[in-house]
């Protein structure tokens, strides 16, 4: 179980880990974007390590200030995406004290939810969108697992659906005026979206 206090310790962790995949980031998006997707997301998840060590009374408060945190500080199309994904999050989680895994997939499910409203993505339109919805796909196909193995399907799920946007050509953002040129590069923001996935994942393993 996540309580309050172990959330904001996730948070952390996945933030840290975002921020030093800033080169990686913008490698990726220099092939067919601008190549600052990563300075993006390391403004925005420094944000939200500093707003981590505030005192917070429950795990949506825990959502609620990540999302404000994105949203104030990370640039372009991203920061909005990423506030949209902490309130899908955070609207899942009202009134819970603690969540379990089975909590994770109400999240994921209304995250990917939120994200497709506000941004007007699919899957299949290469973005992170590509990501959450594959590991909202896993967490349906993991009735009789063990949390351990619902995460660790979660994990694999979710980096099948980043790479599958190596494949695709783009259909928002500055990329889609490329067109086929897109195709045959990763989709920065669906690695940033694995990223996320994969930490929140080996933490919530390890505490199974």
């Amino acid at each position: 179980m996540t309580d309050k206090d172990k959330l904001q310790y996730e948070m952390t962790e996945i933030a840290k880990d975002l921020i030093s995949r800033c080169d990686e980031l913008c490698k990726l998006d220099s092939f067919v974007g601008d190549g600052d997707h990563g300075i993006s997301i390391q403004q925005g998840f420094r944000r939200v390590l500093k707003s981590m060590n505030e005192s917070m009374e429950t795990v949506e408060d825990v959502f609620t200030k990540c999302g404000d945190a994105v949203l104030d500080s990370m640039g372009g199309a991203i920061g909005p995406i990423f506030a949209s994904i902490f309130m899908g999050f955070a609207m899942a989680s009202e009134g819970k004290e603690s969540l379990a895994t089975v909590d994770w997939r109400n999240n994921f499910s209304k995250a990917l939810e939120v994200v497709m409203t506000t941004g007007g993505a699919s899957p299949g339109d290469r973005t992170l969108v590509d990501t959450l919805n594959a590991a909202v796909e896993a967490f349906k196909e993991s009735d009789g697992k063990t949390d351990k193995e619902v995460w660790e399907h979660v994990k694999l799920r979710a980096l099948e659906g980043a790479q599958s946007t190596k494949n695709m050509q783009a259909k928002k953002g500055r990329a889609r005026y490329l067109a086929e040129k897109s195709v045959g590069y990763v989709d920065a923001g669906s690695m940033s979206m694995f990223y996320f996935i994969d930490r929140l994942a080996d933490i919530e393993k390890s505490g199974c």
